[in-house]
């Protein structure tokens, strides 16, 4: 069975060097699933941003991509079960979930699902 967990990261913008925390919801049959589906979900997004990036002309070549930030550690991965124990973590993750209808039972569409991207300033 995989659950929904709740990751709470610290991570460092690449162009700024400010820490941030970010919030996403992600699937698995455990921590580690979870977090191994929330680094496929960060690689996807960094691979589609390179992308983009070329196609615009603000870098000619891979090498020179230099991904938007960069993950210094999971502060907590919690399992939640109801929509009150994300909200206890993270409303606006809530609100995304809620935004897309996208909840608990939503599970068996795509099982390395990870919503979210709440960030806040780190504190």
């Amino acid at each position: 069975m995989r659950d929904w967990w709740v990751l709470k990261s610290l991570r460092r913008s690449n162009s700024t060097g400010a820490h941030f925390v970010i919030f996403h919801a992600a699937i698995g049959r455990n921590i580690d699933e979870a977090i191994l589906h929330e680094k496929i979900h960060d690689e996807g997004l960094n691979a589609e941003l390179m992308r983009l990036a070329m196609e615009r002309g603000d870098i000619a070549y891979e090498h020179e991509w230099q991904p938007i930030s960069t993950l210094i550690e999971h502060i907590s991965v919690v399992r939640v079960t109801t929509e009150a124990e994300v909200a206890y973590l993270d409303t606006l993750l809530l609100d995304m979930l809620q935004e897309h209808d996208f909840f608990l039972s939503e599970i068996e569409e795509d099982l390395a699902t990870v919503i979210g991207g709440s960030w806040h300033d780190a504190k």
